[in-house]
Formats: structure tokens, sequence, C-alpha cells
């Protein structure tokens, strides 16, 4: 939004302007750019469905292989593992508000913990009770 507002004070309109958009990085890591030789890594997409955990942590090795690991190239090229309804996750963040790669993989984690597959453990079945009227193994579900 303030490069809309910079760019109308200047007199510039989207007519005579490089295409820009609102992104949630900040300037910082928007602008760093990779070595000279660096080639983008082919990463895996999240479309918001699976395990974020497991995302997170096969584009985190990818980048080490390719690019090291320099936090801000990874939180720059995150959204590009990114499509679906992740990636509208992604452009619906505030702009300038992702400021660190530990940041973002908070964010992202947080928005997807729901696809994170819970352990059973044997105190979670001690802590199941029968009812009187329940019919033995009608609360079991097979997964």
């Amino acid at each position: 939004m303030q490069r809309q507002i910079d760019r109308l004070a200047r007199g510039s309109t989207p007519a005579n302007d490089s295409f820009e958009f609102d992104s949630p990085l900040c300037d910082e890591i928007r602008r760093h750019m990779p070595p000279p030789d660096y080639k983008e890594p082919k990463f895996c997409k999240f479309n918001g469905e699976g395990d974020p955990r497991r995302h997170l942590q096969g584009f985190k090795d990818e980048c080490e292989l390719k690019i090291g690991t320099d936090q801000r190239l990874q939180a720059k090229f995150f959204p590009h593992s990114l499509e679906g309804e992740a990636r509208e996750w992604f452009y619906a963040l505030p702009e300038g508000s992702i400021t660190s790669f530990g940041e973002f993989s908070n964010l992202f984690l947080e928005q997807y913990k729901h696809n994170i597959k819970q352990e059973v453990m044997v105190s979670d079945l001690c802590a199941i009770k029968q009812a009187n009227d329940e019919i033995l193994g009608s609360n079991v579900v097979q997964t």
C-alpha cells in the first residue's frame, strides 16, 4: 500500500510504472538477491493439504542443497513452493509483514496445523470411558 501511495505522490501511474504488487515479504527480503550462479530449486508444491512440517522440511533440505542456509533467500523462495489455497493464504497476509524465514515458517505451521496427524498415545486410550448405556466398541473408529 505504501508503495502505491509513493508512486501516486511521484505522479506515477500503472500505465507508466512497472507492475508492482503488495507482497507480504518485507523490502529487505524482496530486494535480497541470490548469488550469480544461482539456479532455482525444483520445489515440491504445497496446496493446503498434507503435513506442513514435512513440506517445510523438504523445502529447507532442497534450499540447503541449492542456495545454502541464507534465511532471506529461503523466505524469498518459500512462496514458490506454494500453490492453490496455500498461495492464496500467502498473498492474503499483510504487506511487508514477513521479516524472517523463521517467522514465515511459524505462520505457515500455525495456518496448516490442522493437517498434522496426531499420534494416539496409550494415555489417550486409557482416558476413554464407556457410558452405562454404551455398547462395547461403539466409540471405536478405525482409521
